[in-house]
């Protein structure tokens, strides 16, 4: 995949999507949307000039968080959350398989657009930064404290996506696949950074 093509998709949809709120005359009379929850599986494993796909395998990990949406008006909406967020994976490294396990706390702020229909189920797109905070790192067989020490305390990056709010009565349940690329590397001396996958469902309280 060509990275530096997704960032600027990222880019310029982010650009884009600040542009029409910020044009939007429903923009003053905004509201607090909706609260709600999400649980959800993430695929990841790293990219970076210092590692190859054919070097590396996949982890899972979960992910379970909040979010709070602030409507704009019926189409666009900003939606910031907070997950707890397993990373991590596994690469050959001088002959031998380092498997690492990454936990952070990250908080996306998305720029979400809704796609309006005559049904339930309502289509949305979304794309904006995020922020991610170590909280803790393993690698199995080596002591916890000296892998901790060696990857950087905060990481940040791009999230993309797609997904299906399924209104059942006053309830929406939310089905999403997301994409969030990691743009610094982990690492001081490494060039390996995080790339992950996520299957997500939720609901507004």
């Amino acid at each position: 995949m060509n990275h530096t093509f997704l960032f600027k998709i990222c880019r310029i949809a982010a650009l884009f999507l600040s542009f029409l709120l910020a044009t939007s005359s429903p923009l003053f009379s905004g509201e607090i949307g909706s609260l709600g929850l999400k649980i959800g599986l993430n695929i990841t494993d790293y990219y970076g000039s210092d590692i190859t796909d054919n070097d590396q395998s996949t982890r899972t990990g979960l992910l379970a968080g909040g979010f709070l949406t602030y409507k704009v008006n019926s189409l666009f909406s900003i939606q910031p959350e907070i997950f707890l967020s397993m990373k991590g994976g596994s690469r050959l490294a001088s002959y031998e398989v380092e498997s690492y396990r990454l936990y952070y706390l990250e908080i996306p702020i998305l720029a979400k657009l809704t796609v309006p229909t005559a049904g339930p189920a309502t289509p949305n797109f979304f794309v904006g930064p995020a922020i991610a905070l170590k909280l803790g790192s393993q690698r199995k067989e080596v002591d916890p404290s000296s892998i901790n020490n060696e990857i950087k305390n905060v990481d940040y990056g791009f999230v993309i996506g797609m997904g299906i709010d399924y209104e059942i009565g006053y309830r929406q349940f939310l089905f999403e696949l997301r994409y969030h690329l990691g743009t610094r590397s982990i690492y001081e001396n490494i060039d390996l950074k995080n790339r992950t996958v996520s299957l997500i469902i939720g609901y507004t309280l």
